[in-house]
């Protein structure tokens, strides 16, 4: 494949492959690599896929026919062979994704890559962002910042009913443990603040 990259450029790299290899395949990148194909600087190493509920064995063959990916046979473990090699997750509702996801769910193509709608994939940080450990939590945050920064410097405010897990209290959280409220006033959410 190509020289050693950095790990943003291997996902960026990783990602617009599969965009090629999907194609109009209902699916979404989604979390870090959504963020990093946008242009955040960020620090993840893998790609999220969101697909439809009972579509990941179809992926995963779509995958394994294509050279410069490998599905390993045991663990069916998938990934990209760049260097450094990333991590490929194909995430289905409810289970492994907590957001709905169907061939309806809105994205926006960036290169031959598909990526959740901005304001969907900022609403499914501000959830898994709860969840996590704090190093994972520095890394959604970094993330969140991001995509309002994004938003609001490209004209694409979210609209509150494509955030609901943006409420008074995950805002008063967010902003005491990270900062940002001007950011998340730039972005039409002055209303969910006291």
């Amino acid at each position: 494949m190509s020289a050693h990259l950095s790990d943003v450029e291997a996902v960026r790299e990783a990602a617009q492959a599969v965009g090629r290899v999907l194609g109009d395949q209902a699916y979404a990148i989604i979390g870090g690599a959504g963020c990093a194909l946008l242009g955040s600087p960020g620090t993840t190493t893998d790609v999220g896929i969101d697909v439809p509920r009972g579509q990941t064995t179809e992926i995963r063959k779509l995958f394994k026919a294509q050279e410069g990916f490998v599905v390993e046979k045991r663990t069916l473990h998938t990934y990209f062979s760049s260097n450094p090699r990333v991590d490929i997750e194909i995430l289905t509702p409810p289970m492994l994704f907590k957001e709905e996801f169907d061939a309806s769910t809105p994205t926006v193509r960036i290169g031959s890559a598909k990526v959740r709608k901005l304001a969907l994939l900022l609403n499914a940080k501000c959830h898994s962002i709860m969840g996590r450990g704090e190093a994972k939590r520095r890394s959604d945050a970094h993330d969140i910042a991001f995509l309002l920064r994004w938003c609001q410097e490209h004209g694409d405010l979210p609209k509150s009913e494509d955030c609901p897990r943006v409420t008074r209290e995950f805002l008063e959280w967010y902003i005491a443990h990270f900062g940002g409220e001007e950011d998340w006033r730039n972005n039409g959410f002055d209303s969910h603040m006291r």
